[in-house]
């Protein structure tokens, strides 16, 4: 039988948070009807005993052990295993409420969604902050609302850049051929939601907190980076290409994101003097 959804998560180096993890996909209501897919991507520590273990636990998970190639080569052999009507992805450091699978797979068969994605909490250092959407709930959201609501707030805003708190029907992924950018550094979910929208008739709002992405600091976004105005350069121009899939101009594009693009560049800058801390550049 078809499974609801396939959830893909991939790992690297995860023991610290991965039993958690895991432990909150067991609890998932529709976990029974759901193919569990652990990608682990080349990790040298107790991760893979731990999926090994779980694996054995449960017969709807099944583990992949690879060399490592990086997160979106990870999702992207998860997405060639996957059977379910639905796809979903998680990060093996967060962790998953009880409901969201169900929810999201409810709310799209409901509204004849071929996406749908719910809400979700964000911890920081100093305060946490629950994270929603101001879009029409529990109803589709046709090609013109995706056009003119959700591209439009994802110019302006980047809270609904990940794949994570959201469900895609595979058939659209399939007859797009979509797969995640292997070797792209930054924003490659940002740019497979872009292009599943532009194949898509409609999507719907779970009014739902679903997802707890867990604030982890693994040093590697901490460090001073002096390749800060390359990767600007390339995201601009990846935006332009995947927002004029949805038929969006690339100077309607630079005149709604101009006041955004302003604030990445300041904070760019303002984060990269900080952590140098009047070193020169390289």
């Amino acid at each position: 039988m078809t499974p609801k959804i396939s959830l893909i998560i991939p790992l690297y180096n995860a023991q610290q948070y991965l039993r958690a993890c895991l432990d909150s996909v067991a609890a998932q209501t529709v976990f029974a009807e759901t193919q569990v897919l652990l990608i682990d991507d080349g990790s040298t520590d107790d991760s893979p005993r731990i999926c090994d273990a779980f694996a054995e636990a449960y017969a709807n998970v099944q583990v992949f052990h690879r060399q490592n190639a990086g997160v979106s080569a990870a999702r992207n052999a998860g997405l060639d295993a996957a059977e379910g009507e639905y796809i979903a992805f998680a990060d093996a450091d967060d962790l998953l409420l009880p409901e969201m699978l169900e929810r999201l797979y409810t709310g799209a068969k409901k509204n004849g969604a071929q996406m749908s994605f719910c809400a979700f909490q964000h911890p920081y250092p100093d305060k946490e902050v629950t994270i929603t959407y101001p879009f029409a709930e529990e109803t589709l959201l046709d090609r013109d609302m995706i056009r003119s609501q959700i591209a439009d707030f994802m110019i302006r805003d980047e809270a609904f850049n990940a794949l994570w708190n959201k469900l895609f029907r595979r058939d659209v992924i399939e007859r797009g051929h979509l797969r995640l950018t292997q070797g792209k550094k930054y924003a490659e979910d940002r740019e497979f939601i872009l292009r599943f929208l532009s194949l898509s008739d409609g999507v719907c709002y779970v009014p739902y907190v679903g997802y707890y992405y867990r604030y982890v600091d693994t040093g590697a976004i901490q460090k001073p980076r002096t390749d800060y105005a390359l990767r600007l350069a390339e995201q601009y121009r990846d935006d332009c290409r995947s927002f004029s899939l949805l038929g969006i101009s690339s100077d309607a594009y630079r005149q709604n994101s101009a006041i955004c693009w302003g604030g990445k560049i300041v904070g760019a800058v303002s984060f990269i003097e900080s952590k140098l801390g009047g070193r020169m550049r390289t």
